[in-house]
């Protein structure tokens, strides 16, 4: 027997009433640097990223190494 959770997510109703940002924590404006950051190096193509001295297998470390709390 398992489990299905149907309650709907929070988080969509808060966005389209314009207030998700309202209840956000410091470790939900972390996250979402650090997923901005992956995202832009992961666009980026292998030469972009040889000039950065990153490989593509390395970026979430890279990510992490790089950023201050």
């Amino acid at each position: 027997m398992f489990n299905i959770d149907v309650k709907p997510s929070p988080r969509p109703l808060l966005a389209f009433l314009g207030i998700d940002r309202l209840f956000e924590t410091e470790f939900d404006r972390r996250q979402r640097q650090l997923a901005r950051k992956i995202a832009q190096y992961r666009a980026m193509d292998d030469q972009g990223l040889a000039k950065l001295g990153i490989k593509r297998d390395e970026i979430v470390m890279h990510v992490f190494k790089s950023f201050k709390a």
